[in-house]
């Protein structure tokens, strides 16, 4: 939890997405040697992961990640995670993380794709077991996330995909979205203060110019 009682945020937690790794190249690495993964912030390092991989010939089938935290509880961590892998509809195999966490007691065993650390833990594990939350999950039901963020960002897809739209049925869609995107703007700016003002010619812009800065003709 955080500070305020909340669930911490996805966002604001380190991730090992294992469909990530794969395209970059780091589970093709030689088994037993070890590698890193650093994650960067303004273009500089700022976390790493070392890292040694067991294989069952050129498939990776276990991860031993090895790392320091710092927040609060400084400790160094050294385990293993299982990678267990499901066939593809169209041939191939798909990797999977096993999660090496436990909730209440119990090993959670989790096939997952990412794998987090969250602000206060020490382990990566699956979003269930760090109790993690999306950050749009947590602003839901605010008044300026439901009638400014969330209407914005409709408001700015419909139009964008106004200009690629073909389909007349898929355009008469896409317009009712765009107004009721407005409706609720009209409404958000008579109860939020400061935003008709700041955000009022933004939207002007983007009504008349689309998200791209191409002029619609609608």
């Amino acid at each position: 939890m955080g500070r305020n009682g909340t669930k911490d945020i996805v966002e604001s937690a380190l991730n090992l997405d294992i469909l990530d790794l794969q395209r970059k190249g780091f589970l093709a690495r030689v088994a037993g040697i070890p590698s890193r993964i650093e994650w960067m912030s303004d273009g500089k390092p700022c976390s790493s992961v070392a890292y040694v991989l067991e294989k069952r010939g050129s498939v990776p089938v276990s991860m031993q990640l090895q790392y320091a935290t710092s927040d609060g509880d400084s400790r160094s961590c050294d385990y293993w995670v299982s990678i267990t892998t499901t066939p593809c509809n169209y041939g191939g195999i798909r990797l999977w993380f096993i999660c090496p966490g436990w909730k209440n007691g119990i090993p959670c065993r989790r096939r997952c794709r990412k794998l987090y650390l969250s602000p206060r833990g020490h382990v990566f594990a699956c979003r269930v077991c760090h109790e993690l939350t999306y950050e749009s999950t947590q602003k839901s039901g605010s008044i300026y996330y439901e009638l400014i963020e969330r209407p914005m960002r409709i408001h700015d897809k419909a139009l964008d995909a106004l200009k690629y739209s073909r389909s007349s049925r898929r355009q008469d869609r896409t317009i009712q979205r765009k107004e009721w995107a407005e409706r609720a703007l009209e409404v958000g700016f008579s109860r939020v203060p400061g935003a008709a003002e700041i955000l009022g010619p933004i939207l002007a812009w983007k009504m008349k110019w689309g998200v791209r800065g191409r002029r619609l003709g609608l």
